[in-house]
């Protein structure tokens, strides 16, 4: 199992994500009539496609870890039981931008919304909150800390953390 794989899935679940909330901007500019051809659908279409990729990715990286888990009993047991990113916060540095970049866009959305903004603002707002919601899983997720146990194993020469009373 290559680190390198890991991570480049990691970063293809952000990219993902990244495409279905820039999805969010593409809505108000697209033409209103029913004649406005293929450009209709582009939304649509890379939303659906982000969301496939995030998700995807995501589930891969699920797999890989409760397959390598199988071959590691030692393994720390936030690995083993951890909580799913969804419930966690401020994990780590990336974490705690990620929840911060949440909540401050959540906030903004909810002031457009009961304000009654129009325009692209709530579109923009729409996208920050589900970008950074998406970036809040990843980065206090189990996959991401999975995958900085591997790092750790091949740093310390497949001797991981967890043998050398070094969890956490």
């Amino acid at each position: 199992m290559s680190n390198r794989t890991e991570k480049s899935r990691l970063i293809a679940s952000f990219l993902g994500f990244l495409c279905t909330s820039l999805s969010f901007l593409l809505m108000p500019s697209m033409p209103d009539k029913p004649d406005g051809g293929w450009l209709r659908i582009l939304p649509g279409l890379l939303f659906w496609l982000g969301l496939l990729v995030g998700v995807g990715t995501q589930l891969v990286l699920s797999a890989q870890r409760r397959r390598w888990l199988r071959s590691h009993p030692n393994a720390p047991e936030e690995l083993q039981s951890g909580r799913p990113g969804v419930i966690c916060f401020c994990r780590n540095k990336p974490g705690k931008l990620s929840d911060l970049a949440l909540v401050l866009s959540a906030l903004g959305f909810a002031i457009c919304l009961i304000a009654g903004a129009d325009g692209l603002t709530p579109y923009v707002f729409m996208a920050l909150t589900f970008f950074s919601f998406c970036a809040h899983c990843i980065f206090n997720g189990l996959n991401l800390r999975f995958i900085r146990e591997i790092e750790a194993n091949r740093r310390t020469g497949k001797k991981g953390r967890h043998e050398e009373g070094r969890v956490g």
